[in-house]
């Protein structure tokens, strides 16, 4: 009887005292962000994008974006990419960091979608989402952009603590299980992390960038990580875009349903036109607006929700992100079927029919 009703007791007392441990912790990140922002200001989402590099200065397209691709996209590029930091586009730095994990099999309800380009269009709107900035977003002073920037922290603190030169890693330095906690600090917190972890600067558990590519990145995030804007999409892909944006949105149920079942099943993949290019892919999304108009993504937990719209237009929009192994495998589009592949799937022009003898 005794350890039967002491049971319940034990549980109350562990879940009172893991309530006022987790409690304690909010507090403690309140009162350290309260102290950050009195001592930089508050933090405010700036727009990094200008017309021209300064002279001599860090170009993200041709110099940070190579070093990302080689050292940091194998780690941050998928959608529950460590603390969802994704080093695949300019967008997915910028979007910053998130301490929830995307897959939690203990929680009870489903967890709001995250979706680079997709769940929000803009910084200020992932902040509302929970994301917390990778970068500076106090007072612009290189001072500052160092010491608020945790891109540029935690490349520092792989610089102070390097792996060992030889034998394996140290097992209490570093943890690998799929079901680890994370560790996101937010710049304000990130005092307190190097002190706890002082071996896991960036990359984790991996050799650091070599001297260059280190200055690179570091002398990028100083000089308060500015990019230009994408080069525009080449002309050459103008008409086979309207070709199959017509195709895909004509007017008869018939085609709307053909235009659905391509979607929903294309919806992940990376589609290419191997005759125009081999290396500028395109997703079909589901949008507001029809072809000729700026698209507005219709975005859905699924692709076969209720889109909620009247008219649902199907258009091909760029691939942006960096493609990467995990997410990213071709076929050739001349074959005379779809290719069925679980990754990225390339189709055919759309048939034309001959006409009849």
């Amino acid at each position: 009887m005794t350890t039967t009703r002491s049971n319940p007791i034990r549980k109350a007392i562990v879940l009172t005292c893991l309530t006022i441990f987790l409690g304690g912790c909010a507090i403690a990140a309140k009162q350290a962000q309260r102290h950050w922002n009195e001592q930089y200001g508050n933090a405010e989402p700036r727009n990094r994008l200008v017309d021209n590099v300064p002279v001599n200065g860090i170009d993200y397209w041709t110099d940070v974006k190579p070093v990302l691709e080689k050292r940091c996209v194998a780690c941050h590029a998928c959608y529950d990419a460590a603390c969802q930091l994704k080093a695949t586009a300019i967008e997915g730095i910028e979007r910053g960091i998130n301490k929830e994990n995307v897959y939690e099999a203990s929680r009870l309800k489903a967890a709001t979608p995250t979706r680079l380009f997709e769940d929000a269009q803009s910084v200020a709107q992932w902040r509302e989402r929970g994301f917390s900035s990778a970068l500076n977003e106090h007072a612009d002073t290189p001072q500052i952009n160092r010491e608020a920037g945790l891109i540029y922290r935690s490349l520092e603190l792989k610089e102070a603590n390097p792996l060992p030169m030889s034998g394996p890693l140290p097992p209490d330095d570093y943890t690998f299980g799929l079901g680890r906690a994370q560790e996101c600090p937010t710049p304000a917190e990130f005092d307190d992390f190097a002190a706890s972890h002082p071996q896991w600067g960036m990359p984790y558990a991996l050799p650091g960038l070599d001297p260059s590519e280190q200055a690179i990145l570091k002398g990028w995030v100083e000089a308060g990580a500015l990019y230009t804007a994408r080069e525009p999409l080449d002309s050459v892909f103008d008409s086979t875009l309207l070709e199959w944006e017509a195709f895909l949105n004509k007017d008869s149920i018939k085609a709307q349903l053909v235009s659905r079942y391509l979607y929903e099943h294309l919806f992940l993949s990376n589609l290419y036109f191997p005759e125009l290019s081999g290396r500028t892919f395109f997703k079909i999304v589901r949008s507001e607006t029809p072809p000729g108009e700026a698209v507005e993504i219709i975005a859905t937990r699924r692709p076969f929700d209720n889109p909620r719209v009247q008219r649902v237009y199907y258009r091909l929009v760029p691939q942006l992100e960096t493609e990467h192994a995990q997410q990213h495998s071709s076929t050739n589009s001349r074959s005379k079927r779809v290719s069925v592949s679980p990754c990225a799937r390339i189709i055919p022009p759309p048939a034309r029919r001959r006409p009849r003898r």
